[in-house]
């Protein structure tokens, strides 16, 4: 009998202490992998890894005791080379930290795998290609800052999935096409960045469900047509860029219901018309650049002198002016 229960407890421990080790050994071949992809011999921290040691003290790195990693931090830490599609193996991954490098190459589809993922970092490398389709599968995303590489074609509609998503930063590439609609469905987004990119087409009113934005940056891209009403919903708004762009029309009395903006920066776009007098209740504005437009007419809104934070107005290049109540402002 005793041999049996022997047996029977040697049996379990190798299928459960199997089941323990298998993801840390799992999750240890794919970190390889990535040391490997990713000239980890060159990186300017590289404590612990390709060792022995529990995962938990290679650096950057933090795992549970099971060995299954959790967060993968090495950002500014000298990586090149492409991401390996083994990442994609780190399933229980909560943090992808890896920004300020010269990674190169596409963002693997694998990625898509790593749905526990809160917080996406790959800004400010040398990453190309398209944003893939997959990464709308990172439901539980937070954070996804893609801006600052060399990304091309559409933003993909299957980033509308991600609505649990607060930040999302993809300037500073060479994204075209429009900006779809499916990113009106990210409503507890805090913050969008879509500056200097080859973006082309309107602003969709879809932005207007985004109602809990306090920062919308569009600078320096090919946007055109009018600045829609729909910007007025955005109540929470702190900051909003529309600089560099082709924009045309009027600006529209619906931005007078922005009463938390500070920023307002409409300057080099093609607005034509007065300037309305709905501007003159932002009143807690700091700053005020609307140059560069040709066409925009008629006095600055009386409203405006009462905004005390007021410390910034430039409107050189416009045919727009100041009341003479503000000769001695």
């Amino acid at each position: 009998m005793r041999r049996i229960q022997a047996a029977a407890l040697t049996a379990a421990f190798l299928l459960f202490g199997a089941g323990i080790a298998e993801p840390q050994s799992g999750d240890r071949a794919a970190l390889e992998a990535f040391y490997k992809a990713t000239g980890g011999e060159s990186w300017t921290d590289s404590t612990n890894w390709l060792t022995n040691a529990p995962l938990n003290e290679w650096y950057g790195v933090r795992a549970y005791s099971d060995g299954r990693v959790i967060s993968l931090n090495l950002r500014e830490n000298g990586l090149s080379g492409s991401i390996p599609d083994t990442l994609g193996s780190l399933t229980n991954l909560q943090g992808l930290y890896l920004e300020r490098n010269s990674l190169s190459g596409p963002i693997p589809d694998a990625i898509g795998k790593l749905t526990n993922l809160r917080a996406v970092l790959l800004h400010q490398n040398g990453l190309s290609g398209a944003i893939p389709d997959t990464l709308g599968s990172l439901t539980n995303l937070r954070t996804l800052s893609l801006f600052g590489n060399s990304l091309s074609g559409a933003i993909p509609d299957a980033l509308g999935s991600l609505t649990n998503l607060e930040s999302l930063r993809l300037g500073n590439n060479g994204l075209s096409g429009s900006i779809p609609d499916a990113l009106g469905s990210l409503t507890n987004l805090e913050y969008l960045s879509l500056e200097r990119n080859g973006l082309s087409g309107s602003i969709p009113d879809a932005i207007g469900k985004l109602t809990n934005l306090e920062r919308l940056y569009l600078t320096g891209s090919s946007l055109s047509g009018s600045i829609p009403d729909a910007i007025g919903s955005l109540t929470n708004l702190r900051t909003l860029f529309l600089t560099g762009n082709s924009l045309s029309g009027s600006i529209p009395d619906a931005l007078g219901k922005l009463t938390n903006l500070g920023y307002l920066y409409l300057d080099r776009n093609d607005l034509s018309g007065p300037i309305p007098d709905a501007l003159g209740k932002l009143t807690n504005l700091e700053r005020l650049v609307l140059h560069g437009n040709a066409d925009l007419s008629g006095p600055l809104p009386s409203g405006l002198r009462s905004a005390e934070s007021l410390e910034y107005l430039y409107i050189s290049g416009t045919q727009a002016c100041a009341p003479r109540a503000w000769q001695d402002w």
